[in-house]
């Protein structure tokens, strides 16, 4: 086309003609609507990459119905399919337990980063979290349910000025 008749060949944009991108991510994901006193979100999920809910109950029914028999005394559960759930079962297990461990260890790096990040920030906030997590101590001392790491850096911190 020549040059001089663009105004005879004009290009019209309608809505949504043009190049434009957006992206689509909504979470609908199961996990981000567990309430929190019933699990966290996060292990739920990756306790089901491990083995879904609905396999780990397989399992459970297979070694629930072991010594289950029908009514012409034929065993509902075969031993081998029993012994390959349990095997399962408690792969799965310790698997999930170690996502659980690891979830608790991350929960206290970042409670202990977020306590260095107060105390550069605002001391005197810093001081006040350390003087009522002092009030709850004793009873958690007394209950076992201190780790040494957290029983360590309130020792340095009743002896800090």
């Amino acid at each position: 086309m020549f040059p001089w008749l663009f105004n005879y060949a004009p290009q019209y944009q309608l809505p949504w003609s043009g190049n434009w991108a957006q992206t689509i991510d909504p979470d609908t994901s199961f996990f981000s609507s567990i309430k929190p006193g019933a699990g966290v979100g996060e292990i739920e999920r990756k306790a089901t990459d491990v083995a879904s809910y609905g396999s780990q109950l397989g399992w459970l029914a297979e070694i629930l119905l072991a010594n289950d028999v029908d009514e012409r005394g034929v065993p509902t559960v075969s031993a081998e399919d029993v012994a390959s759930a349990r095997l399962k079962l408690r792969t799965a297990y310790k698997k999930i337990r170690q996502i659980k461990e690891q979830n608790q260890a991350d929960v206290r790096q970042s409670a202990l980063t977020a306590l260095e990040r107060l105390r550069k920030s605002d001391p005197a906030g810093y001081s006040l979290v350390l003087r009522m997590a002092a009030l709850e101590a004793p009873a958690a001392e007394a209950s076992g349910a201190l780790t040494s790491a957290t029983k360590a850096i309130a020792r340095r911190n009743r002896t800090s000025p």
